[in-house]
Protein backbone atom coordinates (compact mmCIF):
# COMPACT_ATOMS: atom_id res chain seq x y z
CA UNK A 1 0.00 0.00 0.00
CA UNK A 2 1.24 3.33 -1.17
CA UNK A 3 2.28 6.06 1.74
CA UNK A 4 -0.32 7.97 -0.49
CA UNK A 5 -3.31 6.02 -0.48
CA UNK A 6 -2.39 5.42 3.63
CA UNK A 7 -3.02 8.83 3.90
CA UNK A 8 -5.77 9.13 2.40
CA UNK A 9 -7.56 6.34 4.28
CA UNK A 10 -6.46 8.05 7.53
CA UNK A 11 -7.59 11.57 6.60
CA UNK A 12 -10.51 10.79 3.77
CA UNK A 13 -12.89 11.84 6.90
CA UNK A 14 -11.08 13.53 9.43
CA UNK A 15 -11.20 17.16 8.95
CA UNK A 16 -9.58 19.72 10.54
CA UNK A 17 -11.08 22.71 11.78
CA UNK A 18 -10.12 25.78 9.53
CA UNK A 19 -10.62 27.50 12.88
CA UNK A 20 -7.59 26.07 13.87
CA UNK A 21 -5.29 26.34 10.72
CA UNK A 22 -5.89 29.90 9.77
CA UNK A 23 -5.38 32.62 11.90
CA UNK A 24 -8.42 35.02 11.93
CA UNK A 25 -6.61 38.27 10.84
CA UNK A 26 -5.12 36.81 7.78
CA UNK A 27 -7.96 38.41 5.12
CA UNK A 28 -7.42 35.61 2.43
CA UNK A 29 -8.55 33.02 5.29
CA UNK A 30 -11.19 34.95 5.99
CA UNK A 31 -12.59 35.04 2.48
CA UNK A 32 -12.26 30.86 2.64
CA UNK A 33 -14.00 31.01 5.84
CA UNK A 34 -16.45 32.93 4.40
CA UNK A 35 -17.05 30.26 1.25
CA UNK A 36 -17.29 27.48 3.78
CA UNK A 37 -19.97 29.26 5.78
CA UNK A 38 -21.63 29.87 3.09
CA UNK A 39 -21.03 25.97 1.43
CA UNK A 40 -22.08 24.74 4.63
CA UNK A 41 -25.84 26.13 4.37
CA UNK A 42 -26.33 24.13 1.73
CA UNK A 43 -24.50 22.24 -0.80
CA UNK A 44 -21.27 22.84 -2.04
CA UNK A 45 -21.97 23.45 -5.61
CA UNK A 46 -19.35 21.67 -7.96
CA UNK A 47 -18.73 23.76 -11.20
CA UNK A 48 -20.82 21.31 -13.10
CA UNK A 49 -23.54 22.55 -10.88
CA UNK A 50 -22.89 26.42 -10.74
CA UNK A 51 -22.78 26.34 -14.37
CA UNK A 52 -25.83 25.09 -14.84
CA UNK A 53 -27.54 27.42 -12.73
CA UNK A 54 -25.77 30.52 -14.37
CA UNK A 55 -26.65 28.74 -17.44
CA UNK A 56 -30.02 28.82 -17.04
CA UNK A 57 -30.60 31.78 -14.58
CA UNK A 58 -32.59 33.28 -17.13
CA UNK A 59 -32.84 30.60 -19.85
CA UNK A 60 -29.74 31.29 -22.93
CA UNK A 61 -26.47 29.42 -21.54
CA UNK A 62 -22.85 30.96 -21.38
CA UNK A 63 -20.33 29.31 -24.18
CA UNK A 64 -16.92 28.63 -22.14
CA UNK A 65 -15.51 32.14 -23.69
CA UNK A 66 -18.37 34.10 -22.27
CA UNK A 67 -17.98 32.39 -18.83
CA UNK A 68 -14.24 32.83 -18.48
CA UNK A 69 -15.03 36.78 -19.56
CA UNK A 70 -17.45 36.87 -17.17
CA UNK A 71 -15.60 35.83 -14.65
CA UNK A 72 -12.33 38.27 -16.43
CA UNK A 73 -14.45 40.95 -16.20
CA UNK A 74 -15.43 40.66 -12.34
CA UNK A 75 -12.12 40.70 -11.31
CA UNK A 76 -11.65 43.41 -13.10
CA UNK A 77 -14.33 45.72 -11.65
CA UNK A 78 -13.15 43.91 -7.94
CA UNK A 79 -10.31 45.22 -8.44
CA UNK A 80 -10.66 49.08 -9.49
CA UNK A 81 -13.47 49.27 -6.70
CA UNK A 82 -10.78 48.07 -4.58
CA UNK A 83 -8.08 49.95 -5.02
CA UNK A 84 -10.24 52.88 -4.54
CA UNK A 85 -11.74 52.10 -1.41
CA UNK A 86 -7.66 50.96 -0.41
CA UNK A 87 -6.74 55.29 -0.92
CA UNK A 88 -9.47 56.12 0.63
CA UNK A 89 -9.06 54.12 3.38
CA UNK A 90 -5.34 55.09 3.47
CA UNK A 91 -6.24 58.78 3.73
CA UNK A 92 -8.17 58.23 6.35
CA UNK A 93 -5.62 56.46 8.12
CA UNK A 94 -7.74 53.05 8.69
CA UNK A 95 -5.79 49.38 8.44
CA UNK A 96 -9.08 47.90 6.88
CA UNK A 97 -12.00 49.42 4.75
CA UNK A 98 -15.10 49.40 6.28
CA UNK A 99 -18.46 49.95 4.55
CA UNK A 100 -18.77 53.50 5.18
CA UNK A 101 -15.99 53.39 2.42
CA UNK A 102 -16.81 51.09 0.60
CA UNK A 103 -21.02 51.93 -0.05
CA UNK A 104 -20.40 55.39 -1.93
CA UNK A 105 -18.29 53.75 -4.30
CA UNK A 106 -20.49 50.92 -4.99
CA UNK A 107 -23.42 53.36 -5.02
CA UNK A 108 -21.44 55.82 -7.82
CA UNK A 109 -20.28 52.90 -9.41
CA UNK A 110 -23.95 51.66 -10.05
CA UNK A 111 -27.13 52.73 -8.67
CA UNK A 112 -29.50 50.14 -7.04
CA UNK A 113 -32.17 49.43 -4.27
CA UNK A 114 -34.65 47.31 -3.26
CA UNK A 115 -38.17 47.73 -3.54
CA UNK A 116 -41.17 46.90 -0.85
CA UNK A 117 -41.65 43.59 -1.95
CA UNK A 118 -37.56 42.77 -2.37
CA UNK A 119 -37.13 42.81 -5.82
CA UNK A 120 -33.73 44.86 -7.07
CA UNK A 121 -34.28 47.45 -9.06
CA UNK A 122 -31.11 48.43 -10.83
CA UNK A 123 -30.81 52.02 -12.78
CA UNK A 124 -28.36 51.91 -15.61
CA UNK A 125 -26.63 54.77 -16.55
CA UNK A 126 -28.25 54.95 -20.09
CA UNK A 127 -31.23 56.23 -18.02
CA UNK A 128 -33.63 52.60 -18.35
CA UNK A 129 -33.71 50.60 -15.09
CA UNK A 130 -33.96 46.39 -15.03
CA UNK A 131 -35.73 44.83 -12.35
CA UNK A 132 -33.96 41.56 -10.16
CA UNK A 133 -36.54 39.23 -8.79
CA UNK A 134 -35.70 38.58 -5.21
CA UNK A 135 -35.85 34.77 -5.66
CA UNK A 136 -32.99 34.84 -8.59
CA UNK A 137 -31.14 37.67 -6.60
CA UNK A 138 -31.69 34.98 -2.94
CA UNK A 139 -30.96 31.60 -5.74
CA UNK A 140 -27.51 33.43 -7.21
CA UNK A 141 -26.41 34.41 -3.69
CA UNK A 142 -26.30 30.90 -2.27
CA UNK A 143 -23.98 29.78 -4.84
CA UNK A 144 -19.96 31.39 -4.05
CA UNK A 145 -19.49 33.12 -7.26
CA UNK A 146 -18.68 36.58 -6.00
CA UNK A 147 -16.69 35.44 -2.81
CA UNK A 148 -14.83 33.03 -5.37
CA UNK A 149 -13.98 36.06 -7.66
CA UNK A 150 -12.96 38.13 -4.15
CA UNK A 151 -10.44 35.57 -3.00
CA UNK A 152 -9.45 35.24 -6.55
CA UNK A 153 -8.04 38.66 -6.45
CA UNK A 154 -6.95 38.75 -3.47
CA UNK A 155 -5.06 35.54 -4.03
CA UNK A 156 -3.18 37.58 -7.06
CA UNK A 157 -2.74 40.79 -4.56
CA UNK A 158 -0.28 38.49 -2.84
CA UNK A 159 1.67 37.41 -5.62
CA UNK A 160 2.21 41.29 -6.98
CA UNK A 161 4.60 43.08 -5.38
CA UNK A 162 3.15 46.30 -7.18
CA UNK A 163 -0.17 46.26 -5.37
CA UNK A 164 -1.30 47.23 -2.01
CA UNK A 165 -4.81 46.22 -1.07
CA UNK A 166 -6.40 47.09 2.26
CA UNK A 167 -8.36 43.99 4.12
CA UNK A 168 -11.97 44.06 4.10
CA UNK A 169 -14.17 44.32 6.87
CA UNK A 170 -16.86 41.71 7.24
CA UNK A 171 -19.53 44.28 6.46
CA UNK A 172 -18.02 45.13 3.29
CA UNK A 173 -17.21 41.78 2.55
CA UNK A 174 -20.97 41.20 2.22
CA UNK A 175 -21.48 44.44 0.62
CA UNK A 176 -19.18 43.72 -2.29
CA UNK A 177 -20.41 40.60 -2.86
CA UNK A 178 -24.29 41.54 -2.84
CA UNK A 179 -22.22 44.32 -5.21
CA UNK A 180 -21.17 41.75 -7.69
CA UNK A 181 -24.09 39.64 -7.72
CA UNK A 182 -26.24 42.15 -8.49
CA UNK A 183 -23.39 43.60 -11.56
CA UNK A 184 -23.52 39.77 -13.16
CA UNK A 185 -27.65 39.37 -12.78
CA UNK A 186 -27.69 42.53 -14.72
CA UNK A 187 -25.48 41.79 -17.14
CA UNK A 188 -26.49 38.25 -17.48
CA UNK A 189 -30.36 39.30 -17.91
CA UNK A 190 -29.50 41.56 -20.97
CA UNK A 191 -27.31 39.29 -22.30
CA UNK A 192 -30.26 36.68 -22.50
CA UNK A 193 -32.29 39.48 -23.69
CA UNK A 194 -29.94 40.16 -26.42
CA UNK A 195 -29.55 36.55 -27.34
CA UNK A 196 -33.04 36.26 -27.75
CA UNK A 197 -33.55 39.13 -29.96
CA UNK A 198 -30.62 38.21 -32.40
CA UNK A 199 -31.46 34.06 -32.81
CA UNK A 200 -28.62 33.04 -30.44
CA UNK A 201 -28.18 29.61 -29.23
CA UNK A 202 -25.85 30.61 -26.78
CA UNK A 203 -24.44 34.05 -25.11
CA UNK A 204 -21.40 35.15 -26.48
CA UNK A 205 -18.06 36.03 -25.20
CA UNK A 206 -19.15 39.61 -27.03
CA UNK A 207 -22.82 39.83 -25.96
CA UNK A 208 -21.81 39.41 -21.96
CA UNK A 209 -18.51 42.03 -22.82
CA UNK A 210 -20.80 44.41 -24.19
CA UNK A 211 -23.75 44.05 -21.67
CA UNK A 212 -20.93 44.33 -18.73
CA UNK A 213 -19.67 47.73 -19.69
CA UNK A 214 -23.80 49.09 -20.33
CA UNK A 215 -23.94 47.82 -16.69
CA UNK A 216 -20.71 49.14 -15.45
CA UNK A 217 -18.86 51.12 -17.98
CA UNK A 218 -15.66 49.40 -17.15
CA UNK A 219 -14.34 46.32 -19.85
CA UNK A 220 -10.70 46.10 -17.92
CA UNK A 221 -8.82 42.66 -19.55
CA UNK A 222 -8.14 41.52 -15.57
CA UNK A 223 -6.13 38.70 -17.41
CA UNK A 224 -3.98 40.69 -19.14
CA UNK A 225 -3.13 43.43 -16.61
CA UNK A 226 -2.09 40.64 -14.27
CA UNK A 227 0.05 39.10 -16.38
CA UNK A 228 3.50 38.99 -15.16
CA UNK A 229 6.45 35.92 -14.60
CA UNK A 230 5.35 32.68 -13.50
CA UNK A 231 6.29 32.22 -9.65
CA UNK A 232 7.30 28.65 -7.92
CA UNK A 233 4.77 28.47 -5.35
CA UNK A 234 3.90 26.95 -1.94
CA UNK A 235 0.24 25.88 -2.48
CA UNK A 236 -0.61 27.13 0.73
CA UNK A 237 -3.80 28.97 -0.35
CA UNK A 238 -4.60 25.99 -2.44
CA UNK A 239 -4.44 23.33 0.17
CA UNK A 240 -6.89 25.80 1.86
CA UNK A 241 -8.98 26.05 -0.24
CA UNK A 242 -9.38 21.87 -0.63
CA UNK A 243 -9.60 22.04 3.26
CA UNK A 244 -12.48 24.13 3.14
CA UNK A 245 -14.25 22.29 0.08
CA UNK A 246 -13.87 18.47 1.64
CA UNK A 247 -15.11 20.14 5.23
CA UNK A 248 -17.71 21.43 3.75
CA UNK A 249 -18.72 18.55 1.44
CA UNK A 250 -18.83 16.82 5.08
CA UNK A 251 -20.72 18.84 6.71
CA UNK A 252 -23.79 18.81 3.76
CA UNK A 253 -22.63 15.05 3.19
CA UNK A 254 -22.99 12.23 5.72
CA UNK A 255 -21.25 9.96 2.75
CA UNK A 256 -19.26 7.31 4.57
CA UNK A 257 -16.99 4.89 2.77
CA UNK A 258 -19.49 1.90 2.67
CA UNK A 259 -21.99 4.05 0.40
CA UNK A 260 -19.12 5.08 -1.30
CA UNK A 261 -18.18 1.59 -2.28
CA UNK A 262 -22.15 0.67 -2.49
CA UNK A 263 -22.07 3.34 -5.56
CA UNK A 264 -18.79 2.48 -7.44
CA UNK A 265 -19.92 -1.36 -7.35
CA UNK A 266 -23.74 -0.06 -8.18
CA UNK A 267 -23.47 3.02 -10.46
CA UNK A 268 -19.74 3.64 -11.30
CA UNK A 269 -17.77 0.15 -12.27
CA UNK A 270 -21.27 -1.47 -11.93
CA UNK A 271 -19.22 -4.31 -10.90
CA UNK A 272 -19.17 -6.20 -7.35
CA UNK A 273 -16.19 -5.36 -5.38
CA UNK A 274 -13.62 -8.17 -4.82
CA UNK A 275 -14.17 -10.85 -2.31
CA UNK A 276 -11.00 -11.03 -0.85
CA UNK A 277 -9.47 -8.16 1.35
CA UNK A 278 -6.20 -8.13 0.26
CA UNK A 279 -7.53 -7.75 -3.74
CA UNK A 280 -9.71 -5.13 -2.25
CA UNK A 281 -7.20 -2.80 -0.47
CA UNK A 282 -5.08 -3.38 -3.91
CA UNK A 283 -7.74 -2.45 -6.20
CA UNK A 284 -8.17 0.82 -3.91
CA UNK A 285 -4.57 1.29 -3.69
CA UNK A 286 -3.79 0.96 -7.95
CA UNK A 287 -6.73 2.92 -8.30
CA UNK A 288 -5.88 5.60 -6.17
CA UNK A 289 -2.29 5.92 -7.74
CA UNK A 290 -4.26 6.06 -11.33
CA UNK A 291 -6.19 9.18 -10.01
CA UNK A 292 -3.22 11.06 -8.73
CA UNK A 293 -1.15 10.39 -11.99
CA UNK A 294 -4.20 11.81 -14.02
CA UNK A 295 -4.45 14.71 -11.33
CA UNK A 296 -0.79 15.38 -12.29
CA UNK A 297 -0.71 14.98 -15.54
CA UNK A 298 -3.85 17.11 -15.71
CA UNK A 299 -1.76 20.22 -13.80
CA UNK A 300 1.23 19.73 -15.61
CA UNK A 301 -0.54 20.66 -18.95
CA UNK A 302 -2.51 23.46 -17.92
CA UNK A 303 0.21 24.68 -16.48
CA UNK A 304 2.30 24.77 -19.40
CA UNK A 305 -0.07 26.90 -21.09
CA UNK A 306 -0.45 29.13 -18.36
CA UNK A 307 3.59 29.86 -18.40
CA UNK A 308 3.22 30.11 -22.21
CA UNK A 309 1.06 32.84 -21.59
CA UNK A 310 3.13 34.59 -19.04
CA UNK A 311 0.59 33.76 -16.15
CA UNK A 312 1.67 33.99 -12.44
CA UNK A 313 -1.41 31.90 -11.87
CA UNK A 314 -2.73 28.66 -13.79
CA UNK A 315 -6.45 30.12 -14.94
CA UNK A 316 -9.68 28.18 -15.40
CA UNK A 317 -9.30 28.67 -19.21
CA UNK A 318 -6.04 27.06 -19.18
CA UNK A 319 -7.14 23.99 -17.18
CA UNK A 320 -10.15 23.93 -20.08
CA UNK A 321 -7.67 24.00 -22.89
CA UNK A 322 -5.99 21.78 -21.78
CA UNK A 323 -8.64 19.38 -20.45
CA UNK A 324 -10.28 19.32 -23.34
CA UNK A 325 -7.62 17.66 -25.68
CA UNK A 326 -6.81 15.59 -22.51
CA UNK A 327 -8.99 13.16 -22.18
CA UNK A 328 -11.68 14.75 -25.19
CA UNK A 329 -15.06 14.98 -24.08
CA UNK A 330 -17.88 17.22 -24.30
CA UNK A 331 -20.75 18.18 -21.66
CA UNK A 332 -24.64 18.13 -22.94
CA UNK A 333 -27.25 20.60 -21.36
CA UNK A 334 -27.99 18.26 -18.82
CA UNK A 335 -24.16 18.33 -17.57
CA UNK A 336 -23.53 14.69 -18.81
CA UNK A 337 -20.00 13.50 -19.90
CA UNK A 338 -19.65 12.30 -23.51
CA UNK A 339 -16.10 11.30 -23.78
CA UNK A 340 -14.35 10.41 -27.10
CA UNK A 341 -16.73 12.58 -28.78
CA UNK A 342 -14.79 12.22 -32.25
CA UNK A 343 -15.16 8.62 -32.27
CA UNK A 344 -17.77 6.27 -34.10
CA UNK A 345 -21.11 6.40 -31.44
CA UNK A 346 -20.42 3.02 -30.47
CA UNK A 347 -16.63 3.63 -29.03
CA UNK A 348 -17.79 6.21 -27.09
CA UNK A 349 -18.58 6.71 -23.42
CA UNK A 350 -21.62 8.26 -21.67
CA UNK A 351 -21.66 9.00 -17.94
CA UNK A 352 -24.39 10.58 -16.33
CA UNK A 353 -24.21 13.91 -14.23
CA UNK A 354 -26.01 12.31 -11.11
CA UNK A 355 -23.07 9.34 -11.42
CA UNK A 356 -20.40 11.86 -11.39
CA UNK A 357 -22.13 13.94 -8.70
CA UNK A 358 -22.67 10.76 -6.63
CA UNK A 359 -18.78 10.82 -7.13
CA UNK A 360 -18.31 14.16 -5.76
CA UNK A 361 -20.64 14.07 -2.89
CA UNK A 362 -17.82 12.43 -1.07
CA UNK A 363 -15.32 15.16 -1.65
CA UNK A 364 -12.90 12.88 -2.59
CA UNK A 365 -12.00 14.44 -6.03
CA UNK A 366 -10.71 17.57 -3.79
CA UNK A 367 -8.37 15.07 -2.00
CA UNK A 368 -6.90 13.37 -5.65
CA UNK A 369 -6.13 17.08 -6.06
CA UNK A 370 -3.97 17.50 -2.84
CA UNK A 371 -2.38 14.46 -3.05
CA UNK A 372 -0.97 15.54 -6.38
CA UNK A 373 0.58 18.56 -5.69
CA UNK A 374 1.84 17.18 -1.94
CA UNK A 375 3.58 13.96 -3.98
CA UNK A 376 7.07 14.53 -3.19
CA UNK A 377 7.76 13.86 -7.36
CA UNK A 378 5.39 16.81 -8.34
CA UNK A 379 7.38 18.81 -11.03
CA UNK A 380 4.30 21.81 -10.77
CA UNK A 381 5.37 25.28 -9.76
CA UNK A 382 2.33 27.12 -10.24
CA UNK A 383 -0.83 27.89 -8.24
CA UNK A 384 -4.41 27.26 -9.29
CA UNK A 385 -7.09 30.41 -9.11
CA UNK A 386 -10.40 29.21 -7.21
CA UNK A 387 -11.91 29.08 -10.98
CA UNK A 388 -9.13 27.01 -12.11
CA UNK A 389 -9.46 24.84 -8.80
CA UNK A 390 -12.72 24.15 -9.26
CA UNK A 391 -12.50 22.84 -12.93
CA UNK A 392 -9.80 20.59 -12.27
CA UNK A 393 -11.63 18.63 -9.54
CA UNK A 394 -14.58 18.43 -11.78
CA UNK A 395 -12.51 16.84 -14.32
CA UNK A 396 -10.73 14.70 -12.13
CA UNK A 397 -14.40 13.43 -11.06
CA UNK A 398 -15.02 12.77 -14.13
CA UNK A 399 -12.36 10.98 -14.81
CA UNK A 400 -12.49 8.87 -11.70
CA UNK A 401 -16.05 7.59 -12.42
CA UNK A 402 -14.65 7.21 -16.31
CA UNK A 403 -11.84 4.82 -15.07
CA UNK A 404 -14.32 2.99 -12.93
CA UNK A 405 -16.72 2.35 -15.87
CA UNK A 406 -14.29 1.11 -18.15
CA UNK A 407 -12.89 -1.17 -15.57
CA UNK A 408 -16.63 -2.67 -14.78
CA UNK A 409 -16.73 -3.17 -18.86
CA UNK A 410 -12.92 -4.74 -18.47
CA UNK A 411 -14.16 -7.08 -16.13
CA UNK A 412 -17.22 -8.19 -17.85
CA UNK A 413 -15.28 -9.09 -20.68
CA UNK A 414 -13.51 -10.89 -19.14
CA UNK A 415 -15.85 -13.02 -17.78
CA UNK A 416 -14.80 -12.46 -14.06
CA UNK A 417 -17.22 -12.53 -11.14
CA UNK A 418 -15.72 -9.29 -9.26
CA UNK A 419 -13.53 -6.74 -10.30
CA UNK A 420 -9.36 -7.02 -9.85
CA UNK A 421 -6.85 -4.71 -9.26
CA UNK A 422 -5.25 -6.00 -12.85
CA UNK A 423 -8.69 -4.55 -14.60
CA UNK A 424 -7.45 -1.14 -13.60
CA UNK A 425 -4.07 -1.05 -15.56
CA UNK A 426 -6.23 -2.38 -18.80
CA UNK A 427 -8.94 0.68 -18.26
CA UNK A 428 -6.31 3.02 -18.34
CA UNK A 429 -4.62 1.31 -20.90
CA UNK A 430 -8.09 1.64 -23.17
CA UNK A 431 -8.34 5.38 -22.40
CA UNK A 432 -5.12 5.99 -23.49
CA UNK A 433 -5.55 4.45 -26.75
CA UNK A 434 -8.98 6.15 -27.13
CA UNK A 435 -7.35 9.89 -27.03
Amino acid sequence: MTRLFTLILLSFFSIVSLAEKQGSENPLNNLISEIQKLENKGDPKCYATTSRLENFMYGTPLSSNARFTKIDLQKSLLLAIWQQASLQASKNKQSEITDNILQPILQKQLSYSQNSIGDWIVNLKNNTNITIAKHDKRQYSSVAYALRAILAVQQDMLINPKEMLLPLSKKSTDELQNFLDIVTLSALQLADQNARITHQPKITKANIQANWILVTQNATQYTQQQTQSPLKSDFKILKKIINQKVASYLAYNSVSMQVFTRNLQVYFAKHPWPKEKSLGKSFKSIYTESMIQYANDLLLGAEKIAIDDNQALIRVQNVKQFADTFIPHTINQYEDAIFFPNLPRDEQISLESYDMDAFRDSGIHWRYLQFAIEDPNYKGALELDPFAAELVVENIAQFGVLLLRVTGEVAKQENSERLHPSQIKKAFSIIQKKK
